[in-house]
């Protein structure tokens, strides 16, 4: 199969957070993109949230509130136009604007506000305003809604129909913008792709066009060692393979989701996480299995509850996980199969087994660690004797293939990480 698409970019919310963001995403399009390559985009900055609540006062009732958090949407759109385009593309754009910000409210007014279709627009607004800013510096871009683009049927994505979709409307002779986090149903409705969709929408994108790499443009320099915002001394690798960013992914490190690699699997399609703040630095490289060293990683664990699950096949936690829109961990201890899961969702996944899942520990915090195989028991023996010195006691520690976990009433805090 022929490469149609060179590279999918994607960048995240905080990187089109100001009209500046917007500027700085424009330059790196330039710099790092060819005819023919897709850029996935978020809702900018907090959008998203901003229309969360604008669903929730819609569904209190609270008229003054929809009123408010639309006039709210509606400045921060309009400042970000204003800024960025200049005369008929402005007053295109701000037109366009308004058109929608009233049909929402006439919709809130009837009471046919549906919630997904309402959240669509934070990604619609960021790829049409990226585009048209793009056309306005002279380059060939389009905004391309990914509702004609990603289908699915059941909840189910249509692999071989999307695939013929991109290969048909993803233009080779423009930069195509594309909003992530959204889909469709087969009767045309919309859906969301979850918690961190747009990541998502990116290596899904990647693998129906047969690109040849993904670029994830977020707000960290790549994939480190552990938090780099809360210890100074993690270490940025430039290299980790797919298994090792899975199981991070699993265990809840937020760089990378398990969901955003699986469109990866058995396909030679190379992964980077690069920074939209500081174009210079280095990227991650997420690479196949076996063309890489194994690194070591601490990925802390906060308000996760462990469950006792009879019976668990492979094909439920892929069920449950989707149905949560979180990818679960699962292992065996003591002949006993246990599931991680957030602890916001723990009533959702007690249901979802009908009585065949118990909490065995709740409201417990604490560490992964992740190493190559041979380093974990010297690491996890460290970690406890470093817990036991901060008078910290694990309730419960299990050690795997590849990796550790102590879970703990504490929340593990930077300088013990450190």
């Amino acid at each position: 199969m022929i490469n149609m698409v060179n590279c999918v970019h994607k960048f995240g919310g905080s990187s089109l957070s100001s009209s500046e963001r917007y500027q700085s995403v424009a330059k790196i399009i330039i710099g790092h993109t060819q005819t023919g390559d897709c850029v996935v985009v978020s809702a900018a900055g907090k959008t998203t949230d901003t229309l969360v609540s604008l669903w929730q006062s819609y569904q209190q009732q609270d008229t003054q509130a929809v009123a408010d958090i639309l006039l709210q949407l509606n400045n921060h759109q309009s400042d970000l136009i204003e800024q960025l385009l200049e005369a008929d593309l402005k007053r295109s754009a701000l037109k366009t604007l308004s058109i929608e910000l009233s049909y929402i409210a006439e919709l809130a007014q009837a009471e046919q506000l549906k919630e997904a279709a309402l959240l669509a627009h934070g990604e619609l607004w960021s790829a049409r305003l990226l585009a048209t800013y793009l056309q306005q510096l002279n380059i060939e871009a389009c905004a391309q809604d990914a509702r004609t683009l990603f289908i699915l049927n059941d909840g189910e994505l249509m692999h071989a129909q999307n695939a013929q979709q991109c290969g048909q409307l993803i233009l080779p002779n423009k930069i195509n913008v594309v909003t992530g986090f959204i889909a469709a149903d087969i009767k045309g409705e919309t859906v969301t792709l979850g918690r961190n969709g747009s990541d998502y929408s990116a290596t899904l994108l990647a693998n129906y066009c047969n690109a040849k790499q993904v670029c994830i443009w977020t707000d960290t320099q790549g994939v480190y060692s552990t938090d780099p915002r809360k210890v100074q001394k993690a270490i940025k690798y430039g290299k980790i393979c797919r298994g090792q960013a899975n199981l991070l992914a699993r265990l809840g490190n937020p760089v990378l989701h398990a969901k955003t690699l699986s469109p990866l699997k058995n396909t030679d399609i190379k992964l980077a996480v690069r920074s939209s703040f500081d174009v210079q630095a280095s990227p991650t490289d997420i690479v196949k299995e076996g063309s890489a060293k194994k690194k070591r990683f601490i990925t802390t664990l906060q308000n996760v509850d462990l469950l006792m699950v009879e019976g668990l096949s492979e094909g439920e936690v892929a069920s449950v996980s989707q149905l949560i829109q979180h990818s679960l961990h699962h292992f065996n201890h003591n002949g006993e199969v246990y599931l991680v899961v957030p602890a916001a969702q723990t009533y959702l996944v007690i249901n979802y087994f009908a009585g065949r899942a118990n909490i065995s520990e709740s409201n417990l915090n604490g560490c992964a660690i992740v190493a190559p195989e041979q380093d974990v028991n010297t690491l996890s023996l460290q970690a406890l004797d470093l817990l036991k010195l901060h008078s910290i006691k694990p309730r419960f520690v299990h050690q795997d293939t590849g990796y550790a976990l102590l879970l703990t009433d504490q929340f593990i805090d930077s300088d013990i990480q450190s």
